[in-house]
């Protein structure tokens, strides 16, 4: 008793620390976050509110993203190597740019023929999730329970639902059935909806409107604190004539972004970079993904009200059926890609994704939590005698809240019309572009 009661307090004070960690502290703490959508899962000892008194957990509802993969754009990660190459042959590289490009080369070979593929890493990440999951709900996928699955058809994709039936089902698959639907792209589908949402082309250019707001706030950003004559003169000689060295100093991160996901022995990439210089390149890409795919003022939310508005609504519908006995499920599984996971907890509102200006989502946006490899957000619904149902959140298997509804239970727990009603304003709202 005394070790569980330790482990929870080892528990809550980390998560207490990070919270209270500026996005630097939390870089320096571990450098791989500048990897950011790159990250691999990252699961946290949790602790987990008991459900009051009389509520038993009768179906759970999973969306979540691929596991860890290897690098996609391979060919475009060749040319810009080959670009590096013709440094080398000039004689425009340092002994440290000579080290860089040769872990770079090393990084892209182990990489050949396996582009965008699910690592041996992520199917270990998926495992461990379904093992989890099926210990966090007790009983509930045994008894001859129903699984139901969407996933995109992507060989990642379908393979990461694979693997997270696999750990779900350890020692208990006579048990357990589950019904597979793979989503080609028919975006009409009901099952397309399931992992796109309303996916079809932005009618007023909204994308275009806010990849100009963010480019214009990271370019300030780059001009007046990211200084990357440090970077130059390690990897470059001085007679080197290279162009902009923060977006040379951003492509050759990016090319060798798959230093962990690939859950093989890779060179550590972030060696070649000081703190500073990789919290200035993360820091750009990180308010790029808040700017594309999150709601702050002036924003045209395109993806929110539309990719992650659609797949909520998916949830609600399928929750709904399970509540009036429409559909007998134990779990709703659905596997897609961080587009639409981000726009997914935008919608929802999960705390630490929305904010109103950019200069907050630079201190408060953590693009390596939000979307990392196998990023997931779990409802956990519980039912009691009278019929009442109550929702717990779950993201990346962290209990976690909704910014703009406080929980009615216990600190984490909904009333499940009440949260419904919430996120159906939130639906019809001006900005759905159905």
């Amino acid at each position: 008793m005394k070790k569980k009661v330790f482990a929870i307090l080892i528990a809550l004070a980390v998560q207490i620390v990070c919270l209270g960690q500026t996005n630097r502290e939390m870089l320096e703490q571990d450098p791989y976050r500048a990897l950011g959508n790159m990250y691999p899962y990252h699961q946290l000892d949790s602790v987990y509110t008991p459900a009051p008194e009389g509520y038993e957990l009768f179906y759970v509802s999973y969306t979540g993203r691929h596991g860890s993969r290897y690098l996609l754009d391979f060919k475009d990660r060749v040319e810009s190597l080959k670009t590096f190459e013709k440094y080398k042959e000039k004689g425009w590289l340092t002994e440290e740019g000579l080290r860089l490009y040769d872990d770079l080369s090393y990084i892209l070979k182990a990489s050949e023929d396996k582009e965008g593929k699910l690592s041996s890493l992520g199917e270990r990440e998926l495992q461990g999730i379904g093992g989890r999951l099926r210990h966090n709900t007790g009983g509930l996928f045994r008894d001859g329970a129903v699984i139901e699955t969407y996933s995109t058809k992507v060989d990642r994709v379908m393979k990461t639902r694979d693997n997270l039936l696999k750990g779900l089902c350890v020692g208990i698959e006579p048990d357990v059935k589950y019904y597979v639907t793979n989503v080609k792209k028919d975006h009409k589908a009901r099952s397309g909806k399931e992992v796109r949402g309303y996916h079809m082309a932005p009618e007023y250019k909204e994308r275009e409107t806010n990849q100009n707001a963010h480019r214009g706030y990271y370019r300030a950003l780059w001009k007046n604190e990211y200084d990357a004559s440090s970077f130059r003169n390690r990897i470059f000689t001085p007679d080197a004539r290279i162009g902009d060295p923060c977006r040379e100093s951003s492509n050759l991160l990016s090319i060798g972004a798959s230093c962990l996901a690939s859950g093989e022995p890779m060179p550590d990439i972030t060696k070649y970079f000081t703190a500073d210089e990789l919290y200035y390149i993360w820091e750009r890409k990180n308010i790029g993904t808040f700017s594309h795919s999150c709601l702050w003022d002036g924003c045209a939310p395109y993806r929110t009200y539309n990719w992650g508005a659609g797949i909520v609504e998916c949830i609600m519908e399928d929750a709904d059926e399970v509540i009036s006995g429409k559909k007998n499920v134990a779990a709703t599984l659905r596997f897609t890609h961080d587009a639409y996971l981000i726009p997914v907890q935008s919608f929802m509102d999960i705390e630490g994704v929305n904010f109103r200006t950019m200069a907050q989502a630079e201190k408060y946006f953590r693009n390596y939590d939000n979307i990392s490899m196998g990023v997931n957000i779990q409802l956990f619904f519980y039912r009691n005698a009278k019929g009442k149902v109550l929702v717990k959140i779950l993201r990346n298997e962290k209990e976690t809240r909704v910014s703009g509804l406080k929980p009615q239970i216990g600190g984490v727990y909904y009333k499940w019309d009440t949260l419904k009603k919430f996120w159906k304003k939130r639906a019809d709202s001006k900005y759905r572009l159905k």
